[in-house]
């Protein structure tokens, strides 16, 4: 049959003119876009083109029906509005073999192209070769496309539609799993009765490669049990099997086609057949392939997005707890798992213990605990060897309560020598798969890594801090051991410590946290370990000889402590401590903001203390005396701000 594509805006020329072509063996296609026309011209074999060209070149480029007609071949009236419009044929960008001008009578067009169509069937056998080779160019022309599979089986179908002239064909694929899929279908059936022909499809010899035809479909044993939508679509059916490298990829199933034209395919046209079928092997093996490929390079992809954000992740905290925390999360995100849990390794008693987890009671948290080799977890942790467990059913799989479908375990791992192991399983229907085994290992190398890192800084400061409170003890051994030579000053550090954090929670509550704030509260007046005796203990008047030696104990102190590497804020701290808001202080004059606010702080409660408590050369004095003095002193010696908010503590009763 003739297809003839036909354009004109003009909807009732049309339709007048379709009536009168198809009278004869031709079938008229009439888009009502200039994108219709190029639909047809893509999915459909076109052997003659009646085309309004000036309408066509408001609406598309004319680049498409230029390289179509020097492909083609084909016969071609323009419509145009006058004889001298630039789409004349008198314009050499232009031929055609005929012009119809505007306006024209409908039934002197219809003469013209059966007069011109019937000149053509003279050389109709030539004709029909050509349009089998066009199709195994355009099937040819999918090979190296980017198309995914079901694209590729679509734009198949199309092509080929035409030349078996069938209004209705499916390609059905195989997936991973060996099942049919319906991949692709062309024309008006509904899908749901296209996927009714699925089962058909098990029932083919495929590795033959024998094209099956299959005269009436409602003489089959599967017709009457399915509630058909559109029947009327699969009289007949030719069922042609996809190939390559001796394995199935999918059955062609074209519908509805016609006698004359079975009986050429199964005979004279077989050859042909049995050609166009390699290439649709070939196009949609490649197309399979070329899926898998993206699909594995997307998930190679993902694994890698994943396993960088979780490092990112992990190496953004040191504290132990918070990272088996943080990898605990980010596996049950990055595997969609509803448990997860991750169990460290007691060598010593050779058990594991859940130490975090998600999804699990505390009460099988904390109770948990496997021998090296029992259970899942404990064989991985006793042969070092990742396990996948899929269709687990009522096994409990992770040696933990819950209706567990699929689990994976894999061994947390620090130069070959196990720490613990890692549990992830879902109880929804979605299986583990073997890609993500191998994304969770290299998720715990990562972890374990991290772990190492975060025990080993927990080692050091451990071992820091031992340092530390070692040294801080040695330190309030000497301020104990000065405060004993000087008996009226005993308890004069833990006092100055007491009321200088009132005066800090009073000015900010974050200061209490800072511990070179409590060091520099004990540890500022230990600078007078190097002061005599006599003059610590002297109930007179000091000489002024005395008083420079007794006001060298800020810088003294602070030459004690510098040596030491984490102390050295809190020294910067204790030189300044005697130091005044007016600048007249001692050892360096510094003033106001200029002085560090620890020091304002030690200053404000060293002055208390000593006014209160009995000293050499007078008793101790009333509470009330004293802050009257602390007030006196603001903004002299004291910083204001220092003295208000020690105020509010005095009234508070925090101080004394």
């Amino acid at each position: 049959m003739c297809r003839i594509l036909y354009f004109d805006t003009d909807k009732s020329k049309a339709q007048k003119i379709r009536s009168l072509i198809e009278k004869g063996d031709f079938k008229m296609e009439s888009p009502e876009t200039a994108s219709g026309v190029i639909d047809v011209i893509n999915t459909k074999n076109v052997d003659f083109l009646v085309i309004d060209i000036e309408e066509y070149a408001k609406q598309a480029n004319l680049g498409l029906i230029k390289r179509f007609l020097e492909h083609r071949q084909i016969p071609v009236f323009y419509i145009i509005s006058h004889p001298e419009s630039k789409f004349s044929p008198l314009n050499d960008n232009f031929d055609a073999d005929d012009i119809i001008l505007k306006p024209y009578r409908e039934e002197e067009v219809a003469l013209r192209i059966i007069h011109r169509l019937k000149k053509l069937s003279l050389a109709a056998p030539e004709k029909k070769e050509l349009e089998k080779l066009d199709v195994l160019l355009k099937i040819g022309s999918l090979t190296f496309s980017s198309l995914t599979p079901e694209e590729t089986c679509r734009r198949v179908l199309e092509t080929v539609s035409g030349l078996f002239e069938c209004k209705t064909a499916a390609i059905y694929l195989c997936n991973e799993e060996e099942q049919r899929e319906l991949a692709g279908y062309f024309g008006d059936a509904d899908e749901e009765d296209l996927k009714n022909f699925l089962h058909m499809t098990y029932t083919l010899d495929y590795l033959s490669s024998q094209i099956n035809f299959i005269e009436d479909l409602s003489r089959e044993l599967f017709w009457d049990k399915v509630d058909w939508k559109n029947p009327e679509h699969f009289k007949n059916t030719i069922q042609i099997p996809l190939v390559a490298d001796e394995k199935l990829l999918g059955i062609m199933m074209l519908f509805n086609v016609k006698d004359e034209l079975k009986k050429k395919f199964n005979g004279e046209d077989k050859p042909f057949l049995l050609q166009m079928t390699r290439e649709i092997q070939n196009v949609i093996h490649m197309s399979v392939q070329m899926s898998q490929i993206n699909k594995n390079l997307e998930l190679a992809m993902g694994e890698l997005s994943i396993l960088y954000e979780i490092s990112d992740a992990l190496s953004s905290t040191l504290n132990l707890d918070e990272l088996l925390h943080l990898i605990v999360r980010n596996a049950a995100r990055s595997f969609n798992a509803q448990v997860v849990s991750l169990m460290m390794l007691d060598k010593e008693k050779q058990e594991l213990s859940i130490r975090c987890s998600e999804g699990l009671s505390q009460e099988i948290t904390k109770t948990t605990k496997l021998k090296i080799g029992d259970g899942i977890a404990g064989r991985v942790a006793k042969t070092g060897q990742p396990l996948l467990l899929v269709d687990v059913g009522g096994l409990n799989a992770l040696d933990i309560a819950g209706d567990i479908k699929s689990a994976l375990s894999v061994p947390l791992k620090i130069k070959d020598e196990v720490i613990g192991v890692l549990n992830v399983s879902k109880t929804s229907r979605y299986r583990f798969t073997e890609a993500d085994l191998k994304l969770l290992f290299n998720l715990a190398s990562l972890a374990a890594q991290a772990i190492e890192k975060a025990a080993l800084y927990q080692d050091l400061k451990n071992s820091l801090e031992e340092v530390k409170n070692s040294y801080m003890s040695t330190v309030k051994a000497l301020s104990r051991a000065i405060e004993a030579k000087d008996p009226y000053t005993q308890g004069h550090v833990d006092r100055v410590a007491k009321y200088g954090l009132a005066i800090a929670m009073e000015l900010d509550p974050d200061m209490i946290k800072d511990d070179m704030f409590r060091y520099a509260l004990v540890l500022h007046d230990i600078g007078k370990i190097e002061i005599p005796d006599a003059i610590l203990t002297k109930s007179g008047v000091l000489s002024e000889e005395e008083k420079a030696i007794m006001r060298r104990h800020p810088e003294v102190g602070a030459r004690i402590l510098q040596p030491v590497q984490f102390l050295h804020e809190a020294a910067r701290m204790i030189r300044f401590h005697q130091e005044r808001w007016d600048g007249k202080g001692y050892p360096d004059g510094l003033k106001g903001e200029e002085i560090p606010l620890v020091a304002r702080i030690i200053s404000v409660a060293d002055a208390f203390d000593a006014i209160t408590t009995d000293r050499p050369y007078r008793p101790a004095q009333p509470v009330d005396y004293a802050r009257k003095e602390i007030e006196k002193g603001s903004g002299a010696q004291f910083d204001p701000k220092v003295v208000k908010a020690f105020l509010s503590a005095l009234d508070k009763k925090v101080i004394p």
